[in-house]
Order: C-alpha cells, then sequence, then structure tokens
C-alpha cells in the first residue's frame, strides 16, 4: 500500500509540473509574439535614435525568431528606408555570416540605398569572397553605390580590384559634363586614395607625374596621400611645387 502511494505521488508530481511546464512555455510564446509584433511595428515609423537603440535591444533579446521581420522589412519598399536599412545591419549583426548570402542578393537590389546597405553591411562582416559584387558595384549606375564600393574594398584591403579601381579614374560616368568639357567628381580623389591604401605600386610614377601639369593641380592631395601610402615616403610640409620636386625626385 505504501509503494502504491509513493508511485501515485510521484507521477502525481510530474503531471503538475508537465501542466506547469507547459504553462510557462504558453507565456513565453505569448511574450515572444508580443515582442515581434513590437518590433514590426516600431520598423513602421520613422525613428528617433533612442528608440532605434530600443529596437535593437529588442531584436538582440528575442534572437533568431525575430528574422522573419527583418527579412520582411528589407524586401518590403511599405515600411521606411531608415528601417530597411536598419533591418539590414541588424540582421548582419544577429546571424553573422551566415546572414551573408542573403545580404548580398540586396547588393542588386532596384533602389540605391539597399544596394549601399547590404555593401557596407558585408564590409562589416568582413566578407572577402564577394569581392566579386564590390567589383561590380564600382560601375554601379548610382555614384553613391560606386563611393561605397570604393570603401568597401579599401576597408577590406582588396589589393586584388586596384586594377578595377584605376579604370574608374578614365571611366566617363565620373565626371560630369559642364559647356562642352568633363569635369571630375569626387569620386576621382577617392579612387586615386583607394589605390594607395591597396598600395597599388605601379601607378605611383604615373601620379607622380600627373601631379605636375596643372590640370591636375586640384588631385594633388589625393595623389600626395596615394604616394605616400605606397611608398611609405612623406613629402615636405611645404609648397606645392616643394613637393613637386620631392615626388618628381623619389619617382
Amino acid at each position: 500500500m505504501r509503494k502504491t502511494l509513493i508511485i501515485f505521488f510521484l507521477i502525481s508530481s510530474n503531471c503538475f509540473a508537465g501542466i506547469k511546464d507547459s504553462k510557462k512555455s504558453i507565456q513565453e510564446k505569448t511574450s515572444e509574439v508580443k515582442q515581434l509584433k513590437q518590433v514590426e511595428s516600431l520598423f513602421k515609423r520613422e525613428l528617433k535614435q533612442n528608440e532605434i537603440v530600443k529596437l535593437k535591444t529588442i531584436c538582440f533579446k528575442i534572437g533568431h525568431p525575430v528574422v522573419q521581420i527583418l527579412t520582411k522589412v528589407m524586401k518590403d519598399q511599405a515600411f521606411p528606408d531608415q528601417s530597411r536599412w536598419q533591418a539590414t545591419f541588424i540582421l548582419g549583426q544577429l546571424m553573422g555570416k551566415k546572414a551573408s548570402s542573403y545580404i548580398a542578393k540586396f547588393a542588386y537590389h532596384p533602389e540605391w540605398i539597399m544596394r549601399v546597405a547590404s555593401l557596407k553591411a558585408l564590409t562589416a562582416l568582413n566578407e572577402k569572397k564577394y569581392s566579386k559584387i564590390f567589383q561590380e558595384k564600382l560601375t554601379d549606375r548610382s555614384q553613391i553605390v560606386r563611393t561605397q564600393a570604393l570603401d568597401s574594398i579599401s576597408k577590406l584591403e582588396l589589393t586584388s580590384l586596384a586594377p578595377e579601381v584605376l579604370k574608374m579614374i578614365y571611366d566617363k560616368s565620373n565626371y560630369v559634363e559642364t559647356k562642352n568639357t568633363l569635369k571630375r567628381t569626387q569620386i576621382i580623389g577617392q579612387a586615386i586614395r583607394t589605390l594607395g591604401n591597396l598600395k597599388y605600386q605601379k601607378v605611383a610614377p604615373v601620379f607622380a607625374n600627373l601631379m605636375q601639369k596643372p590640370h591636375y593641380r586640384d588631385l594633388i592631395d589625393d595623389f600626395e596621400y596615394s604616394l605616400e601610402r605606397i611608398t611609405g615616403r612623406v613629402s615636405p610640409d611645404s609648397s606645392i611645387k616643394d613637393r613637386q620636386k620631392f615626388w618628381k625626385t623619389v619617382l
């Protein structure tokens, strides 16, 4: 009789524990659903900085279940650009390189802001294996995207892409036409500096020669930055003439 009572007590205890755990699981699930709805609601409006911090905190607290919301926001034009931008980076921070292949698809998105977000997120994830995408984006129809591609190539030190970066200096899409003449845009200077960051030796004598010419006077600082990075030498902090002479002597 005593043995029977003990068995009955153990079975009853397990049942009650199961019911308790089940209730806890339902409560947790309900809480998660509420948080997911809150996240989606926040994404639907323009957020202030403190609200963005709150949004990120909630997303990281929820963890993987929030991925469905993040991918939805990235794809849906109904959400503000700021939200789609934030969703891209939160996805990368949450999933790490597991999200790279999905984020990489947005490098070809119709909207330039999502293409930029994709490149920046891949850069933050140190994804050098997507060098082909960074190369292709050097000729993107948006100058903002091309600028980001240069920044990414520089930060990831994608030295193999140096010849492609050099082509940008001669690409007419990086110039604007004024009074039947082509005027350089700022991206030319950035391309020159990127070549320096990549330490592309082949351009050193070319840059040293070009900086002697009046036509390239506006690019002297960019040429010098690049030459200093490539050679490890520093020109005198003096007149433009002295700086030109210095590099002519060095190279």
